[in-house]
């Protein structure tokens, strides 16, 4: 049997966030009713500037990057496991404001970021912000798993 596939459009993501929205993205939901500008003050401060005229790297946007965090709260995910849900899911990065060609965080850059945060001791105050402004719109969050499957090449034992 010949798959037969159909040649790409430009308006083939737009189409399927489409289609996930006629489904109920829930993420979609949360980035509307968030004020999520209201958490930056207090990102901001805790987080140093980097120079890029002397040879920093540039950060990513860090309320993008809390933003992360949160995803990787509560659907349970390591560092390693939401760089590869950032990559692989068209909800995750629009939730994040990415589109396709954006560059995503590596595992070590949420790590650093996330440290950043504890040892200022403004992350458990964000979490705890970000919660209250939820419950305030009367909802609550379970949280979730995304499983992952792992594939590894198993010995052939030859007796």
């Amino acid at each position: 049997m010949q798959i037969i596939k159909k040649a790409k459009s430009m308006f083939d993501e737009d189409n399927k966030l489409y289609q996930i929205d006629k489904l109920g993205d829930p993420l979609t939901r949360l980035n509307r009713q968030i004020k999520w500008e209201s958490f930056r003050e207090k990102i901001e401060r805790c987080y140093p500037d980097t120079e890029p005229s002397k040879g920093d790297r540039p950060n990513f946007d860090r309320l993008m990057m809390f933003k992360i965090l949160i995803l990787q709260r509560y659907y349970d995910l390591s560092d390693d496991s939401i760089e590869y849900q950032i990559n692989d899911r068209l909800t995750f990065m629009r939730f994040l404001g990415l589109g396709l060609g954006d560059k995503v965080p590596d595992a070590k850059t949420i790590w650093l970021f996330r440290e950043q945060m504890l040892r200022s001791g403004v992350l458990d105050e964000l979490f705890v912000l970000f919660t209250e402004s939820f419950q305030r719109m009367g909802l609550t969050i379970n949280k979730g798993l995304i499983m992952d499957a792992s594939i590894t090449e198993a010995r052939i034992q030859r007796n």
